[in-house]
C-alpha cells in the first residue's frame, strides 16, 4: 500500500526518441536489446539516477515463486486429473473457470490430455527461436539446447523452470546491465533465498486457493481489505512495439533493411527474405508478431556498437 505522500516518477518513452538512444542503450547494456520493454528499464534507470535514487526494489520473482502464471495452475489441474483425483481437479478448475469463464473454456479432462510436452527455449515475446531469415551457413552454428527435464510434480517443476532458466535469469541480466549503466543498485525481495524456499513448501492448493494466482500473496494483501488489488488478475506487460515497428519507425526500419548493414556484409541474415516479410507485415491489418524485425535491429546495432568500432580501428 502506497503511502499517501508517495511522490510517482513517470519515465516517458516514444517511438522516435527509442530509437534515436537505442545504439546508446546497445553499448552500454553490451547485449542484444530483449525488446521495448528493456529499453524502457534502461530510460528508467536514467530517470532513477536524475532523481537521486540509488537503490530500486523491483518484483522480478513474484510470479515464478508464487504461481503467478495461468499455466501452472492448468498444470495444476491437469496433474490432478492424470493422478485420478478427478473431484479435486474439477473443483480447482471450477474456481478458476467461474472467476473467468472466457480464459478457461477447457474442462480439467481436456487439459489434462493437452500438449504436457517440455517446453523448448522461446524468444522473449513466447515465439520459437528458430528464424528463416538467417543464411545457411549462420544457422548452422550451435544453438542452445532445449531445457533438460525437471522431475517432479509438473506445477513445481514449471515455476522451478522459469525460475532457474527460461525466465528469471534473462530478466535478471538484462535489469542489471539497465540499472548499473545509470549507477542504480536494483534489488528483487521476491528471490530473497529464505522466501523462495518458504514457498517451494507450500502445497499447490495454497498456491491456487479460491481459484487464483499468487493466492499467498493476495492473502497479504487482504490485510489491507483492499478487495481491488485482492481481486486484480495478472496484467501482463505490454508495450507498443509492433505499432511502432509497424507504422511509426517504418521508414528507418526499412533504411536499416540495408546492404550496407553490417548483418548483410557478414553474410549472416537473408536480406531479400527479411525485407520481402516487413513489406507484408506493415500491409497486414492485424499486429501479428514483430520479433523476428526486432531481433534483427537489435542484432544490427549490437554488431555496429562491438563489431564495427574494432574493424574500424584496425
Amino acid at each position: 500500500v502506497m503511502p499517501d505522500d508517495a511522490r510517482w516518477v513517470r519515465t516517458p518513452v516514444d517511438a522516435h526518441g527509442m530509437w534515436a538512444d537505442l545504439p546508446r542503450a546497445t553499448a552500454e547494456i553490451e547485449l542484444p536489446i530483449g525488446g521495448v520493454g528493456i529499453f524502457g528499464h534502461w530510460r528508467n534507470a536514467q530517470a532513477a539516477r536524475a532523481a537521486g535514487c540509488k537503490v530500486l526494489l523491483a518484483g522480478e520473482g513474484a510470479d515464478e515463486v508464487f504461481g503467478g502464471y495461468k499455466y501452472y495452475a492448468e498444470a495444476a489441474v491437469a496433474d490432478l486429473w492424470r493422478r485420478g483425483e478427478t473431484v479435486e481437479a474439477e473443483a480447482l478448475w471450477r474456481a478458476f473457470h467461474e472467476a473467468d469463464p472466457e480464459g478457461w473454456p477447457r474442462g480439467p479432462e481436456a487439459l489434462a490430455h493437452g500438449n504436457a510436452r517440455e517446453p523448448r527455449l522461446k524468444a522473449p515475446d513466447g515465439t520459437s527461436l528458430a528464424s528463416r531469415h538467417v543464411t545457411p551457413d549462420f544457422a548452422r552454428t550451435p544453438r542452445l539446447a532445449a531445457p533438460a527435464p525437471v522431475p517432479g510434480d509438473p506445477v513445481r517443476a514449471a515455476m522451478w523452470r522459469d525460475l532457474t532458466r527460461i525466465k528469471v535469469p534473462k530478466l535478471l541480466r538484462w535489469q542489471d546491465r539497465c540499472y548499473m549503466a545509470s549507477g542504480v543498485e536494483i534489488r528483487v525481495p521476491y528471490l530473497d533465498h529464505p522466501l523462495v524456499e518458504a514457498m517451494s513448501c507450500l502445497t499447490v492448493s495454497a498456491l491456487f486457493a479460491g481459484g487464483q494466482t499468487k493466492a499467498p500473496l493476495r492473502r497479504l494483501v487482504d490485510r489491507h481489505k483492499n478487495e481491488a488489488l485482492l481481486r486484480q488478475p495478472k496484467l501482463y506487460v505490454a508495450t507498443p512495439q509492433r505499432e511502432w515497428l509497424k507504422r511509426d519507425l517504418k521508414t528507418e526500419v526499412d533504411a536499416l533493411l540495408d546492404p550496407g548493414a553490417a548483418l548483410a556484409r557478414r553474410g549472416l541474415v537473408d536480406l531479400a527474405a527479411l525485407r520481402a516479410d516487413y513489406a507484408r507485415y506493415v500491409e497486414e491489418e492485424a499486429l501479428g508478431n514483430s520479433f523476428f524485425v526486432w531481433k534483427f535491429i537489435t542484432m544490427e546495432l549490437f554488431f555496429q556498437s562491438f563489431f564495427e568500432r574494432v574493424e574500424t580501428a584496425a
